[in-house]
């Protein structure tokens, strides 16, 4: 699917083929309990591990430390400590009991218990899968493995008769970049039960990641190359003078602030405020900082920085103004994103964001067509669905429009451009191919002017 790793470890009683994962290809640890252990990997790339149950604790320590996001699915830190029904404990102490004799019997018992069927391999470790029961009732996960993990999903059934709902709680109060996405009457086998839907919150995460990386990778260039956005901010910028409100700004709050061209431009308008810069990119916000430093307009007494996904982060304080320079088009999810922005605005604050819009690149959309080459550009928001979204709402919103128009030396310049600024991430991963690059160098080696078309929106307050 695209250069990220995944790494995935089962829980008990099952084994590495026990998940539906088949968008990714994912490297599953086995346990060893009905085949062969396996434990061999080699970290290449960015990784993403999954862990569901006692994998947990059974995943490869070295492994934790090189993860960019790890998935916690249906796991626990203390099975026993962290158990809300007498039951449960009682469930397992039986199992341990009948597990001598009977281990088979005790398996297919464990999996319609977990709401899923058991595993009906043979076993050929039964001593294994006993002293990994016995794991289950005393062993206690250190947590400070994991606590340097940028970020962690905690995915957990509201229904889970193994493990239930309180331990994705206990979890998460431990885990301070963590998240709960909780599966509304879902019991413990999410890996094959709900396959489709973590493998819909893998693939956004990985986007993220991703993205994350091409930004990063790019700040140190982008101010040099970001020759659209320098107009398009300042375009931005008379948007807000023309419709600021007249009242005394004490707080604000930056989007996707990237490296700070917006940011410079805000910065001598509200001087005296206090503001929150925040980007998905630390780099990012490195490089924002030492503009702002160059210019004489940091203060670190009323400055702050802060790494902020707007899609999964919450927004951390309440403020006046909010502003989102041309990072909209980037968000996964554009209603709830709003929710967020409006939600975290104080009362009678607004909210400024701009965004490339639908109605970019046309020339290049008709060159395209014209030569029946694929289009590789991401899709763009429309500003009608953006229209109906803030109607469905009922937020009072202003919105304008704006072109700006860039000559560059060539097709392949103009590609190039977004490889320059970080803006290259395509979320489809749909690339051209050779053939057709030599087609571009050797037939349209010649000036190409690009429309890029900004839609602007001052959203204040409900009707």
């Amino acid at each position: 699917m695209n250069n990220l790793q995944y790494f995935y470890h089962h829980g008990w009683g099952h084994d590495a083929s026990d998940h539906k994962f088949e968008d990714f290809n994912v490297i599953s640890f086995d346990r060893g309990y009905f085949e062969k252990p396996f434990y061999h990997y080699q970290l290449k790339n960015p990784a993403i591990g999954i862990v569901h149950s006692l994998g947990l604790h059974l995943f490869p320590e070295d492994l934790f430390e090189q993860l960019e996001l790890l998935i916690i699915i249906s796991s626990f830190i203390s099975f026993q400590e962290g158990l809300t029904d007498k039951k449960q404990l009682i469930r397992l102490k039986a199992m341990e009991r009948k597990f001598p004799k009977s281990p088979e019997a005790v398996l297919k018992d464990f999996g319609n218990v977990c709401g899923a069927p058991s595993n009906e391999k043979k076993i050929i470790n039964t001593s294994l899968l006993q002293n990994d029961l016995k794991k289950l009732a005393s062993e206690k996960f250190d947590i400070a493995k994991i606590q340097h993990i940028p970020k962690i999903l905690i995915i957990h059934g509201t229904e889970d008769r193994v493990a239930p709902f309180n331990q994705a709680k206990i979890l998460h109060e431990n885990l301070s970049q963590s998240s709960i996405i909780p599966i509304q009457t879902s019991s413990h086998n999410l890996p094959l039960t709900h396959s489709s839907l973590i493998s819909n919150i893998i693939q956004k995460e990985s986007r993220k990641i991703l993205l994350k990386k091409t930004f990063a990778k790019s700040a140190k260039s982008y101010h040099k190359h970001a020759h659209f956005q320098k107009i398009a901010n300042q375009k931005f910028l008379n948007f807000y003078l023309k419709h600021q409100n007249k009242r005394d700004i004490q707080e604000f709050l930056e989007i996707a602030a990237g490296t700070g061209i917006f940011t410079q431009k805000i910065f001598p308008h509200l001087m005296d405020a206090k503001c929150l810069i925040t980007d998905l990119s630390n780099e990012s916000l490195t490089i924002c900082k030492c503009e702002l430093e160059k210019e004489n307009l940091f203060n670190p007494l009323t400055h702050q920085f802060q790494a902020l996904d707007i899609d999964s982060d919450n927004i951390p304080d309440k403020f006046d103004i909010i502003f989102s320079s041309l990072g909209l088009q980037w968000f996964e999810n554009l209603s709830k994103s709003f929710e967020k922005i409006y939600n975290a605005l104080k009362k009678n604050g607004s909210a400024y964001i701009s965004f490339l819009d639908n109605d970019s690149f046309e020339k290049w959309r008709e060159i395209c067509k014209e030569k029946d080459f694929p289009y590789t550009l991401n899709p763009l928001p429309k500003t009608t669905d953006v229209q109906k979204i803030l109607d469905k709402k009922k937020y009072h919103y202003l919105m304008e429009k704006e072109t700006v128009s860039i000559t560059y030396s060539s097709s392949i310049d103009f590609l190039k451009s977004f490889k320059k600024t970080g803006t290259n991430y395509q979320k489809k991963r749909v690339l051209l191919p050779c053939s057709i690059i030599k087609t571009l160098q050797k037939d349209f080696n010649k000036p190409l002017t690009i429309t890029y078309s900004i839609t602007m929106i001052k959203i204040y307050e409900k009707k």
